[in-house]
């Protein structure tokens, strides 16, 4: 509140059970804190399962796209990594080209 405000803030039990001012949801900011920071861990363990981190499809199609270029581009270079760009017709290094 600024400085020439009319409301007047007071301390109250709240549902927390700590006795001061509304944070959040009838809590405190200590414990609105603690517990909205909780329920994000929680979010993120959901996604865990026994150990191993479930991968949404986005990554999983982003990962695919990059191992399959690669595969592309090693399966139409030389010996020496060296190949020719489909579009430009200009030779380069495997790993410089797109």
């Amino acid at each position: 509140m600024g400085f020439n405000s009319t409301i007047i803030n007071k301390k109250k039990k709240l549902a927390c059970g700590c006795f001061d001012f509304n944070f959040s949801k009838g809590r405190c900011k200590t414990h609105a804190t603690i517990e909205d920071t909780n329920k994000r861990f929680s979010k993120h363990e959901e996604k865990e399962i026994g150990g191993v981190e479930l991968v949404d499809r986005s990554n999983l199609m982003a990962e695919l796209d990059f191992v399959f270029s690669r595969i592309i581009r090693q399966k139409y270079a030389g010996v020496d990594g060296i190949a020719i760009c489909y579009t430009s017709g200009i030779k380069q290094h495997v790993a410089l080209m797109q």
